[in-house]
């Protein structure tokens, strides 16, 4: 076939030809892949380098930060104490602030008259979060709750108390009492707070007072008498205390106790409960809170026992020895002629006294009783 001159195609359609071009763009299947080009690649590793860098310079961060906060956590006793302090006012203040918007309201309502019995106010809901004291139920697992609801709000004040009383950082042997009138409520209030190292450690001196706590049998002295009501469960006691007062009412008071770890301390709380059994007229029964710490001492050889309590004594008025059908039988000279305040302080200080010493020959037989202060 004779070859085709240019000027013949001119006489082709010039479609084909331009797929034909567009087809020379495709790549052949025996062409080597293109590399990637080097800036693309230089890229790529300065983006590397970079992400590294970061992630270095965090991690340096997070040591630093993790340093610093073992530094705040490792601040000293006062510094907790204080933080919490500080909690405990921020929360304060705040329920401060509810108790306004709720008295406001109520306000409002008794302005108004419209519904004032039957909406439940923000006072009434507050009431809710905190424990008021009431009977006793005769049901174990509502009784225990009550129990334990009641020890936690006083354990929750442990410190506080501790502050109050200036037990943080007291020197042993310490021991204070002190007995006032509170006129404006009819009634005594006394405080007693003390301080002394056990010869043994942490762990055996709790686990003994406990035990001496469970009170297995009854103790009975001449000035006073312990009996265990219920045990509620591991951690919790129901006891009764009568302390024997010649010339006035014997003082009856039923106590639940609970006992606390927290790291190596251990602690016991003791709180009054007013309204389970009934009483006669003549037995009084008071208010009382306590709160004792065993917290390691002499590196751990030996026990730091601080304790705080306060009772609250409901009757100011000397009765005659032998009035009521429950004063204890004595002579005349077992309630000599004193103020009351200086007579309670007296029996007080002489059934401390006694129970320390039972204590202490229990718990330590063989061993001098520490001072106290």
């Amino acid at each position: 076939m004779d070859a085709i001159e240019l000027d013949d195609l001119a006489f082709y359609d010039t479609t084909d030809l331009c797929d034909v071009e567009d087809l020379l763009f495709l790549p052949l299947s025996n062409d080597a892949p293109i590399k990637p080009k080097k800036r693309i690649r230089k890229r790529h590793a300065d983006e590397m380098r970079y992400l590294q860098a970061t992630v270095a310079e965090l991690t340096s961060q997070l040591s630093v930060l993790e340093t610093k906060k073992f530094d705040l956590v490792a601040g000293s006793k006062w510094e907790h104490i204080a933080r919490r302090q500080a909690e405990e006012a921020q929360v304060a203040i705040q329920k401060n602030q509810r108790l306004k918007e709720a008295l406001e309201e109520q306000l409002h309502l008794a302005q108004s008259l419209q519904k004032i019995f039957a909406k439940k106010t923000k006072v009434e809901a507050l009431c809710d979060d905190v424990y008021v004291p009431c009977q006793l139920s005769m049901d174990p697992i509502a009784r225990a709750a009550s129990m334990r609801a009641l020890l936690n709000a006083q354990y929750a004040k442990l410190e506080s108390a501790f502050v109050q009383y200036g037990m943080v950082d007291v020197a042993v042997p310490y021991r204070k009492t002190e007995i006032i009138n509170e006129d404006a409520f009819n009634r005594l209030l006394l405080t007693h707070v003390g301080a002394m190292v056990a010869p043994r450690p942490v762990a055996a001196t709790a686990a003994s007072i406990w035990d001496f706590l469970q009170l297995e049998t009854p103790v009975v002295m001449p000035s006073f008498m312990m009996k265990r009501l219920e045990r509620v469960d591991e951690d919790v006691i129901y006891m009764q205390f009568v302390a024997f007062c010649p010339g006035i009412p014997d003082m009856r008071t039923n106590y639940c106790i609970g006992r606390y770890a927290d790291g190596d301390r251990v602690s016991i709380v003791m709180r009054t409960i007013g309204n389970d059994a009934p009483s006669t007229h003549a037995i009084s029964t008071g208010d009382s809170s306590q709160w004792m710490t065993m917290e390691p001492a002499e590196r751990g050889a030996s026990t730091l026992i601080r304790l705080a309590e306060y009772i609250q004594f409901p009757y100011k008025h000397r009765h005659a020895p032998g009035e009521g059908d429950n004063c204890s039988s004595s002579d005349e000279s077992d309630a000599p002629d004193q103020s009351l305040s200086q007579y309670v302080l007296q029996i007080f200080t002489r059934n401390q006294e006694a129970l320390e010493a039972l204590t202490f020959a229990t718990l330590f037989p063989g061993c001098e009783p520490p001072a106290m202060g």
